[in-house]
């Protein structure tokens, strides 16, 4: 895999030593260019964790849109927006995911403020991003150097109010960027890149730099295969090389 680095088993044992073939977050923030997460306690984490539960409704109380937390998908948008505010970090995207966020409240993961907060669950999704972020344009790279003209589609499952596709068609990775997802969080993520408020911050980005929309549960096997087919098929019909992620 990209990196170098493996899928591993634990160990069954782990004794006195930790025997884990897992790679630590210290590592695999190394691997991918970022800052590890603090080494602390665990009721640390927990004790974040919970500030961070109760916070959401109070941070979307003034929201119009009141997008759904399905999934984790809202906390991560907030996480995500501290290295969208971040010029030191790969995934720094000139606060696209920050401007997801409702007015006002937002303010607290800018880029004022966002270097006072530990490293916790948010450098967590940060090298999670840095990685997707990476491999996904390595692969294009790859394929684009044996064949230039060829047309690469991102298709995302379940990515919530992630902003990869719109970043990566920004940026010309990519031709097309399809997501699939629950029909509430399509409806809510939608809204939001619709409203005035989203244009009003993002005044030249065009809609057709938004991905396509499908709603359907991914647990729907045959709904999900259908539009797969769907999406494969208009590409065949035409003479143009299609590869897709």
């Amino acid at each position: 895999t990209e990196h170098n680095i493996q899928s591993g088993i634990r160990g069954e044992n782990y004794g006195s030593a930790n025997n884990s073939t897992i790679f630590t977050a210290q590592e695999c923030a190394e691997a991918v260019g970022v800052k590890p997460p603090l080494d602390v306690p665990s009721k640390t984490w927990k004790r974040a964790w919970n500030i961070q539960m109760k916070a959401l409704p109070i941070l979307h109380s003034l929201d119009p849109y009141k997008p759904p937390d399905s999934k984790l998908s809202l906390s991560c948008l907030w996480w995500k927006a501290l290295s969208a505010n971040d010029e030191n970090s790969p995934c720094y995207d000139d606060s696209l995911a920050y401007d997801l966020l409702p007015r006002g409240f937002r303010v607290l993961v800018g880029r004022k403020l966002r270097r006072f907060y530990p490293r916790l669950h948010h450098a967590n999704v940060e090298i999670r991003t840095a990685y997707l972020d990476q491999s996904v344009t390595r692969i294009i790279e790859r394929v684009r150097a044996v064949r230039p003209e060829t047309r690469c589609r991102l298709i995302s499952f379940g990515g919530g109010y992630d902003v990869r596709s719109i970043k990566f068609l920004i940026r010309g990775l990519i031709d097309q960027a399809v997501e699939l997802d629950l029909p509430q969080v399509v409806e809510a993520k939608t809204r939001i890149l619709e409203s005035r408020r989203f244009q009003k911050r993002r005044p030249n980005l065009t809609s057709d730099k938004f991905p396509e929309f499908y709603s359907v549960n991914l647990n729907a096997v045959d709904s999900v295969s259908s539009i797969l087919v769907q999406l494969l098929s208009n590409s065949t019909n035409d003479k143009i090389s299609w590869h897709t992620i």
